[in-house]
């Protein structure tokens, strides 16, 4: 028997999120926390300096001010975010409501259990000093608690292989890492200045490949910013806005508070001794890894008209695959039993025997199934990849099966890759595929809508009501029913099946027409009781016949379309193809404003060549700001691969729109424009940049 995938899709008209994927490690988020509150009820809010690049998760209600910045998804357990004067809040995916509660973690016996090097504080009595010195190792020292800081070596760790270090009591840490370690702690984890990996720059950020260092720091109480002058003690931002080394923190790793909070050392309360100058500002956390606690503690606070730090979290996405000694995920993240909903994140997972409720599949991720039993979706499947980063479903010894079931409303695939012994067959009233690649039969039934989309075997549609497949490639041909209003075959390429290009088996208003069907046995076959609407439909080289029981209609050629290439499977439209421009006049015009042209890729007029793949044109935008800080006027620098529309503004710290820099059709290529508003204050304010379907916000600061 064949080995295979079949994905079986039930469609429910309402999603019901109940218990999320419990393998995810608790790395897997740039930012995750238990509670949004302090202990007193204060709600700790996103606002306008705040931007958030990785996913991000909550069980509590989250808060939203002004305008923060989000460019990953965000998951929360409760049912609506709290605002507090929402301006310009931008989102990159929707976010998910009613999500069942992470399971956070109140002690890491584990850390402890597996450490290769323990500290002991004395019963309390002395703190403990972790200063990573690059590829020289770690040197640990200790002091009296409450004294002064002193070089009182404990012990050097070197740096072979991944090691977890244990410290009961408290720790203070700064330095440059560049081995795969862990420091954990019973007590306060301080941060004295920088941790940051070798090779990463100024803002703690590198290129792919080029870091191989991770950090992992976990106290099972605070991790907490020190007042220090290198961390921007007394205001060091507004009194030394260029000098990172008097201002800011820069923070690779994965922090983890376990009972407490990452939060910062004197907020400028009433009750604190310290009490810092008006305002306190001391720069930004500039992190590349993720933050999970327990309790959101503040990073800034109103006190003396501004204290504290604006955010800058990107995720590091290595943490996906492969996270600090003692708590990362593995290569591969093993799927088995029971779930409810089952969140899949960008990253490599290995699935076997999984029965799931809603399967929802996020950009770059990878399934890898076990056997024809591997996986069960029972309610609905929502897989969404881009261009950039599509999904893949891989069969693993032989192949696997993911399979869906009565009672869904709602299927969703684009950007999904199918490899070749993978089968697709889907059930329910509401299937939607765009742009997917499959390499084993599919089988779609319900209310469908296929387009964009690469069939290496055999597609068989069973459309509810007004379906359609357009825009498609078929590498071995089409089976079709139609039941209900009617069911559109339209600008599709039809190719070398053994038997018909489309066979229409049954049903009422099938329309069959600019489609090219060639190298067949057959072009179009009628095994129904009612005929199809055929018409403008090109034929070529099909051996047994082109119409069977069917009529060519209106607008029908007969010749060869000129592929660019058949035989490397590249069914674009040459110079002189028959095909171009003799479409049904009535159909929508192609994308260059043309007649339409039969096959499912039209010829670009603009461009006078074939269109790109379906017309999966990638946007390089890439965005400068310089000088900045600036004194009268920035010059804003971006370039772009192809033509697109741009919008480029720039916001206060409210949301408020100050200037609109660019709205409108930009050509390929770099471009350059100023702002220059000398009425506007000093301060920060947020450059927003957005280009067909990218989008970039820069943090600026206007001087005097």
């Amino acid at each position: 028997m064949k080995k295979s995938v079949i994905v079986v899709i039930a469609l429910l008209a309402v999603l019901k999120l109940a218990t999320l994927m419990q393998a995810e490690p608790i790395t897997y988020y740039v930012y995750l926390t238990n509670h949004e509150v302090t202990r007193f009820g204060e709600i700790i809010w996103w606002w306008t300096p705040d931007t958030l690049n990785g996913p991000m998760r909550s069980n509590d209600y989250i808060g939203l001010k002004y305008s923060p910045v989000f460019y990953g998804w965000i998951i929360t357990a409760k049912d609506e975010f709290r605002y507090y004067q929402p301006g310009n809040i931008y989102f990159a995916y929707p976010p998910t409501f009613n999500a069942p509660p992470f399971d956070f973690p109140r002690n890491w016996e584990s850390l402890e259990a597996i450490a290769t090097t323990h500290i002991n504080d004395a019963n309390g009595r002395n703190k403990t000093w972790v200063s990573f010195r690059g590829g020289q190792g770690v040197d640990i020292y200790q002091y009296p608690l409450g004294g002064e800081r002193a070089e009182s070596l404990v012990t050097h760790v070197g740096t072979n292989g991944r090691q977890v270090i244990w410290v009961d009591g408290e720790v203070e840490m700064e330095g440059t890492i560049d081995q795969q370690v862990t420091v954990a702690a019973s007590g306060d984890i301080y941060l004295i200045d920088d941790l940051r990996y070798e090779g990463a720059n100024e803002w703690g950020r590198w290129q792919e490949g080029e870091v191989d260092a991770m950090l992992g720091v976990a106290s099972e109480r605070n991790i907490i910013i020190a007042n220090t002058e290198a961390n921007g003690r007394n205001g060091g931002y507004d009194r030394a806005p260029n000098d990172m080394g008097q201002h800011s923190i820069v923070l690779n790793g994965s922090f983890i508070a376990l009972n407490e909070s990452f939060t910062f050392e004197d907020q400028n309360d009433d009750r604190d001794q310290y009490q810092g100058p008006t305002p306190d500002e001391r720069g930004f956390i500039w992190l590349t890894g993720g933050i999970a606690q327990w309790r959101r503690g503040y990073v800034h606070r109103s006190n003396n008209v501004g204290t504290g730090y604006g955010k800058s979290w990107h995720y590091d996405w290595r943490l996906l695959r492969n996270g600090p000694p003692g708590f990362g995920p593995g290569e591969y993240l093993d799927v088995h039993g029971e779930y409810d909903r089952l969140l899949l994140l960008p990253a490599n997972y290995e699935i076997d025997a999984a029965r799931v409720g809603v399967l929802t599949i996020m950009p770059g991720a990878t399934l890898k199934l076990h056997g024809v039993g591997s996986l069960l979706v029972t309610d609905s499947l929502i897989a969404i990849g881009t261009a950039e980063e599509p999904i893949t479903v891989e069969g693993m010894n032989g192949g696997g099966a993911l399979r869906v079931i009565q009672g869904g409303a709602y299927a969703r695939l684009e950007y999904v890759n199918f490899a070749e012994n993978i089968e697709l067959t889907v059930e329910g009233s509401d299937a939607i595929v765009n742009k997917c690649r499959f390499g084993g039969e599919v089988s779609l039934q319900g209310l469908t809508d296929v387009d964009s989309s690469v069939f290496s075997q055999r597609l068989s549609v069973d459309g509810f009501g007004a379906s359609k497949v357009s825009r498609s490639l078929m590498l071995r041909g089409l089976d079709i029913r139609g039941r209900g209003r009617s069911l559109e075959v339209v600008n599709n390429t039809i190719t070398t099946s053994r038997g018909a290009g489309v066979l229409v088996r049954s049903g009422e208003g099938v329309v069959v027409k600019n489609n090219i069907v060639s190298l067949c046995r057959y072009g179009v076959v009628n095994d129904g009781q009612d005929e199809p609407a055929v018409s403008y439909n090109c034929m070529f080289d099909n051996s047994d016949g082109n119409y069977v029981d069917c009529e060519a209609g209106a607008g029908a050629i007969e010749a060869d379309p000129r592929f660019i290439d058949r035989r490397r499977e590249n069914f674009q439209l040459g110079w002189g193809s028959p095909c171009v421009d003799v479409g049904d006049p009535a159909s929508p015009r192609d994308p260059d404003g043309s007649r339409a042209d039969m096959g499912a890729y039209y010829f670009d007029h603009i461009l006078g060549a074939p269109q790109d793949d379906f017309g999966l044109r990638i946007l390089d935008f890439g965005l400068e700001v310089a000088p900045n800080p600036f004194n009268a006027a920035t010059t804003v620098e971006y370039s772009m691969k192809s033509a697109g529309r741009v919008s480029i503004s720039v916001v206060d710290l409210h949301g408020r729109k100050i200037a609109e820099l660019v709205n409108g059709w930009q050509e390929a290529g770099a471009h350059r424009v100023v702002w220059n508003n000398p009425s506007s204050p000093a301060g920060m304010y947020i450059l927003r940049a957005e280009g067909n379907g990218k989008a970039e916000a820069v943090k600026v600061v206007k001087v005097d």
